[in-house]
Parts: C-alpha cells; structure tokens; sequence
C-alpha cells in the first residue's frame, strides 16, 4: 500500500494547495480518493499520468472534492486509457456523472469522429453508488466505507483501506465522530480533515458563517482542537492533516494537537508520500 497526497486545500483557491485528492496505490491498482482541482496536473509533478488512474473514490459531493473529475475522465482518455474509468461514490454520483457527460459530449463527440474512434471505452464511466461497507477488495487487501457526520451533507463516507494488516483510514470532511474512533482504532496512519480555529475566526471577519457548535464551518469541519483527541482515542500511529486553509502556523497547530496526542503528527503538503 502506498498513500501520496495530491492535493490539500479548500474551495478557496491557493497556489500552494490544491483540491482535496490523495492517491492511494493498492493491489496492482491506483485509484483516487477525492478529485479536486488542479488533481490533474499534481498527478503530472507526482510521475502519475492519468491514463494510469483506474478509478476514483468521492467522499461526498461537495464540488470541492469532485471538480478535477472531468480533468481527470478527459485526459485519461485522450492520453490512452483503454477502458472506463471507475467512479464510486455517495448517491447522487450517477447524477453527478450524467451531467459530466452532457458538459463534455461536444468534445467526446468531435474527438471520437476524428481522434479517437477505436477508444470508446474510454470516454465512458462505471458509476458504482456506495453505502457502509467494502466498496473494493482484492486477495489481501479492502477498502471499506463508513459514514461520518458532515451536515447538512448526507451521506458523506471516511474510508478505511487495510492490506496484509497494514490500516490506513481517510476521514473525509466531518466534524468530531465516533465512527472515525472506530474505523481508525489501531491505524498506522489516519488522514483527517483540519480547519483550524484560526481559519474559523478569519471566516466570520470576512463575513462567513464559522457558526457554533449547531451552525456553520464549527457545525461540520473538524478543529486542530479535537482532530488530536480522535487521534489519541483511535491509538493511531500517525496522524496527518488534510484539506487545509491557507493560513495558519503549521508548528503551532501540531503543538496544540501534541497536547493530546503522542504520536507522529504531519501537516500534510501537496504531493507528500505518507505511506510506502
């Protein structure tokens, strides 16, 4: 099993981070967890062309997690994919998927006419619609989705991958859950969203809704606050953070997080390996 970050970021736009995407090399396969954008092209800076790109896991449909797709679907194919490009995600993923299609069937049109007319297959997608439960497997290996809490966004699925007994679990968006506690008990590694305290507060200056417990970015994001606690109860090895603001002091994020937390922490960067 191998885990590389692709991108690390928000909806906000930032050089330095792009849309949540973490590449996730398992069983002979590659497959994508999340596609933001700007995927596509950290894919290139990894070595990774997208024909190579088998399939990709959503966690939920917010468009910061899937706006790389279309980058993705078009670029595998004119680059040679030869067979659909799997898609498995939360209901309304075929929805999702449909419109896609419809955005790009001038261009799969013209370029199946004069391009690509013996590679059909490769401008199509399998849409699997997932719920609670193994989504892929293989002889010794699993990916398992479990539902967390990110309202109003339901469902929204953290993924638990395990191969010969190694456990890597991908949080998705969501605020402090058992359910992540439970998947990751034991972890090597889990990969958890954090938006810290800092960003909350710059997002009610500029006139956002950072909300409390019942409403707003509080309601539905996970603080460095009590991304470390999860951590401590799950008796994860390492923990390293995902989908990040543009601000904030990485030292003194794992500072407060080491105040509950005795493990490896890592504030994860576009394009970071943090399992081979």
């Amino acid at each position: 099993m191998r885990i590389q970050l692709i991108g690390t970021g928000l909806p906000t736009p930032d050089p330095r981070r792009f849309g949540p995407a973490s590449l996730l090399e398992i069983g002979g396969r590659r497959l994508l967890i999340d596609c933001g954008e700007g995927v596509a092209r950290r894919l290139v800076e990894a070595g990774v062309l997208a024909n190579t790109v088998d399939g990709v896991l959503i966690t939920h449909l917010h468009a910061d997690h899937t706006l790389g797709l279309p980058a993705i679907f078009t670029a595998g194919w004119v680059m040679g994919r030869p067979e659909q490009l799997e898609l498995y995600g939360p209901s309304g993923s075929e929805a999702m998927a449909k419109g896609m299609l419809e955005f790009l069937a001038e261009d799969i049109g013209i370029r199946s006419r004069l391009e690509f007319a013996g590679n059909s297959k490769g401008a199509e997608l399998a849409v699997t619609e997932i719920r609670d439960g193994v989504v892929l497997a293989g002889d010794d290996w699993s990916i398992e989705a479990f539902s967390v809490e990110h309202p109003p966004v339901e469902p929204a699925f953290g993924f638990r991958v395990s191969e010969a007994g190694r456990v890597a679990v991908f949080s998705g968006d969501t605020r402090p859950c058992d359910a992540v506690v439970e998947a990751a008990a034991g972890a090597e590694v889990l990969i958890h969203e954090c938006m810290p305290t800092i960003a909350m507060e710059m997002a009610r200056k500029v006139g956002l809704r950072q909300g409390d417990a019942g409403s707003g970015i509080a309601a539905y994001h996970t603080s460095e606050e009590d991304v470390g606690k999860i951590a401590a109860r799950a008796g994860v090895k390492r923990l390293v953070l995902n989908h990040l603001p543009p601000i904030g002091d990485p030292e003194a994020i794992k500072a407060r997080i080491a105040e509950d937390f005795d493990g490896a922490i890592h504030v994860g960067s576009d394009l970071d390996i943090v399992l081979s």
